[in-house]
């Protein structure tokens, strides 16, 4: 029995990992620039807010689940709950933004590993790829066991730089507010707690534990949460507002924080701790992301569900890598004319709709 329970808590806890590790990405180093015009307590607002939303959305997402059959992923759902149009169309909202990330992804990993290892060259993308496809094609307990190690990367990062920067935190700067520029920033705070697309793909890894799942995206979603929280106090309380290289001037100019937090800390190595988180950042996402796509396909095109079918393997980690070689920003202009926060608002609605369906019949 102690054993049963040890294994079940690591599984839970690995779960929750993943459900964080693909919330968290390497755009986190910009949230507290997008935030900042707000202020820090208006923009803890619109996390707490993000953070409820997003955890009941998933809480949704398990109730469906645990509903449909054994194996079952979001177009199974939406055909059930929603019909043959609703199906149509998660088909075309999921999909592009599996791959639209995936793209992404794909891009901001090869040029990690060129950096890492400059001779690769022009096979560095396609080498982030194959890696990260070899990972997930061994299944989830190897995603599971992978993204452990690559999360405590992250975290040991992310801790380098709390603790490199927290003594020059000035409250002072914590005081301003502004509430209704705080709001501008909720299409993007709503993307960084994304994970539901993996729901589907932990109901099974869990064995269709329903308190295992709830207490993994509780444990997932709020961690992500934390980190946040505490990633805005330290670049609002470090870096001011206005001047050269405060935070209003980042804002204009869509720039990260990691060149003015060196600025104003003054150590010569944020940069490559800036480096280092975001690599781990993506590597943990594009993993949850491929996880998520391959059990997406499978139930979409209705193909035997196993992480070894060539096919399913090939159409998750071909296209994406293929974008990324010849127009990588073509997904980022597309979801940007689309309004981006139309489709986070969507990929919202459709749980809520499908689990007031499912229980009104």
């Amino acid at each position: 029995m102690a054993f049963y329970m040890t294994v079940s808590f690591r599984k839970t806890f690995g779960a929750a990992l993943i459900v964080a590790g693909t919330s968290i990405g390497a755009g986190m180093l910009a949230l507290p620039v997008v935030s900042a015009p707000g202020g820090f307590f208006p923009a803890l607002l619109v996390y707490g807010f993000c953070w409820l939303l997003m955890l009941l959305t998933g809480l949704f997402f398990v109730e469906l689940a645990l509903n449909m059959p054994e194996n079952s992923n979001i177009v199974s759902m939406a055909k059930k709950y929603l019909g043959q149009r609703g199906a149509y169309l998660a088909w075309a909202v999921y999909l592009f933004l599996f791959y639209s990330l995936s793209v992404a992804y794909v891009a901001a990993g090869g040029k990690f590993f060129q950096q890492l290892m400059p001779w690769m060259g022009w096979l560095a993308p396609l080498s982030f790829a194959l890696s990260c496809g070899l990972i997930v094609a061994l299944g989830a307990h190897v995603v599971e066991r992978c993204n452990l190690f690559l999360m405590a990367g992250l975290v040991l990062s992310y801790c380098m730089f709390l603790a490199s920067s927290w003594p020059y935190v000035q409250l002072s700067f914590l005081t301003r507010t502004d509430f209704p520029k705080a709001l501008t920033a909720l299409p993007i705070i709503f993307t960084a707690f994304s994970y539901q697309s993996v729901i589907p793909s932990l109901t099974g890894y869990l064995n269709r534990d329903a308190k295992a799942l709830r207490k993994a995206i509780l444990i997932g979603v709020s961690f992500t949460l934390v980190i946040y929280i505490i990633w805005e106090l330290l670049i609002l309380g470090v870096i001011p507002f206005e001047g050269e290289h405060g935070l209003l001037n980042l804002n204009h100019h869509k720039q990260g924080a990691i060149g003015s937090l060196q600025y104003y800390v003054g150590a010569t190595n944020l940069y490559q701790i800036g480096q280092l988180f975001a690599f781990f950042a993506v590597t943990t996402s594009f993993l949850g992301v491929a996880f998520g796509l391959m059990d997406f396909l499978a139930d979409g095109l209705r193909l035997k569900h196993s992480s070894k079918h060539i096919l399913l393997w090939s159409l998750t980690f071909f296209p994406p890598t293929l974008i990324a070689y010849t127009t990588p920003d073509i997904f980022f202009t597309a979801l940007k004319q689309a309004d981006g926060f139309g489709f986070e608002v969507l990929k919202e609605i459709f749980p809520p709709v499908k689990v007031w369906n499912t229980r009104l019949h």
